[in-house]
């Protein structure tokens, strides 16, 4: 919530202002099934509502349709949305956070009844990256940012790498301060579920670019190879030990060199993509074509 609705509209604020008035509204949630009622109905006429996960999943039917008709447009956002649940009517847009989400929910459409145009906004990194200095180090340094439940960190390869918990706001706040320390970061889930139909974006991979460092990463994990790449160094085709630690000495080994380098340049190319600019101007074509 705090990358994906406070961040989000600070940026869009900060690069869109002068054409446009971004703010955050609450909205009540179904356990007051009369207050949301009541928000909806005396929601004034006109505006634009980008709806977050939270409340695009809270948001009822009746509800969301009497909101999309006093609006000018109204925006569910999907992110870590599994597409067998979008079902509810009154989106003009609905956001896909990755480039896979997006062609997976144009396919879903072609065989079911889902109103409402898919469109791209990647996933922002956070906004506390860029207030930080990444001079680099001078020697391999891996880690693992994020949640430590959903890695794949079995012991052989814990061992091999700091783990900074990224689990909370506070947990977050101090892995931020600790990230220029790392110049590789370890990107590899093992929460992915065969039968879902949820797109995560390659966020873990975002804040590598924004951090000036290299992944490791699973090349049939979302999005992987559109920001990265067939040939990046560090992509791994399984999760069997001996590939991870495979690739993690050879990354230690080659630190500095042309592998490194080559990747170092994906990665540069990573953070232009999914810059405050670059999701500034994918927020502008999305109010573009509700025609404000």
């Amino acid at each position: 919530m705090i990358m994906r609705a406070h961040q989000l509209c600070a940026l869009a604020q900060q690069h869109l202002g002068e054409d446009y008035d971004f703010r955050l509204l609450r909205m009540p949630g179904q356990s007051t099934p009369g207050l949301q009622s009541l928000w909806a109905r005396t929601r004034p006429r006109g505006g634009i509502y980008f709806m977050t996960k939270v409340c695009t999943r809270a948001l009822t039917t009746e509800n969301a349709l009497r909101l999309q008709a006093k609006a000018d447009g109204v925006i569910f956002d999907h992110v870590d949305s599994d597409l067998r649940d979008i079902r509810i009517p009154g989106a003009d847009v609905h956001l896909c956070c990755s480039y896979d989400m997006l062609a997976a929910l144009k396919a879903r459409q072609l065989r079911e009844s889902i109103p409402g145009k898919p469109m791209l906004l990647l996933h922002n990194a956070d906004a506390r990256l860029y207030d930080q200095s990444f001079p680099g180090t001078d020697h391999f340094s891996p880690v693992y940012c994020g949640t430590e439940s959903l890695g794949h960190l079995p012991d052989p390869i814990r061992a091999r790498m700091d783990i900074l918990d990224g689990s909370g706001v506070a947990s977050m706040e101090e892995a931020i301060r600790r990230l220029p320390n790392y110049n590789f970061h370890y990107c590899l889930r093992s929460d992915d579920n065969p039968d879902d139909e949820l797109y995560k974006p390659f966020t873990k991979g975002f804040t590598a670019a924004v951090c000036r460092s290299n992944v490791m990463a699973h090349r049939e994990t979302s999005d992987v190879v559109e920001f990265l790449g067939e040939d990046y160094p560090y992509l791994v085709s399984s999760l069997s030990d001996q590939e991870v630690l495979d690739t993690l000495d050879r990354a230690s080994l080659g630190f500095g060199g042309a592998d490194w380098q080559r990747g170092m340049e994906v990665m540069r190319s990573v953070e232009d993509r999914i810059s405050p600019s670059a999701i500034a101007a994918q927020i502008k074509s999305i109010l573009r074509e509700l025609g404000v």
